[in-house]
């Protein structure tokens, strides 16, 4: 076996598939599988980590459909795509990938997930305070005020709906 790291191995033209090439067809099966996976089957019940692990998988499923392309040129013999070194290319590419993905795992990502919690938490807050208020609202005349449910416009006729409309805003 010659070495794989010298300049006239990379640029050789060779449609059979040797170990490495063999290695990376796998890899980017492997890569297209997870990311259909993480894209059209796994739920999550988080809404903002759901959206991100659907991008990621795009981005696995794109990766690894370039890679599958590349093999399938690769086969085919075709005299610009049959050189070794457009598997290179595309595999610094997915690494690149897979290093913005672990950088963003472990610096943006946190902050962003403390941000949407601590807004989520202020909303939920706010919708609480407001049960309250509306709880402890005093009674006119010392009666309870029980919510009724809206009368739909069909049961009523229009001089009972202007009516309720007029008892309403006094």
């Amino acid at each position: 076996m010659t070495n794989p790291f010298d300049p006239t191995y990379l640029t050789t033209a060779s449609a059979t598939f040797g170990p490495f090439a063999g290695g990376f067809l796998g890899l980017q099966i492997a890569g297209s599988a997870t990311g259909f996976y993480l894209a059209y089957v796994r739920r999550d019940s988080n809404q903002f980590r759901h959206k991100l692990v659907v991008q990621l998988g795009l981005a696995l499923i794109v990766g690894g459909g370039c890679g599958l392309l590349l093999s399938g040129l690769r086969l085919a013999n075709l005299p610009v795509f049959n050189q070794r070194y457009w598997f290179y290319l595309l595999l610094l590419l997915e690494a690149a990938l897979v290093g913005y993905a672990l950088f963003y795992a472990r610096t943006i990502y946190p902050r962003q997930l403390a941000q949407s919690q601590t807004v989520r938490g202020k909303i939920a807050s706010r919708q609480q305070k407001m049960a309250q208020v509306t709880a402890a609202t005093p009674s006119q005349n010392g009666q309870s005020i029980s919510p009724t449910p809206p009368e739909t416009a069909v049961t009523r006729s229009r001089r009972e709906a202007r009516r309720a409309n007029k008892r309403k805003n006094r």
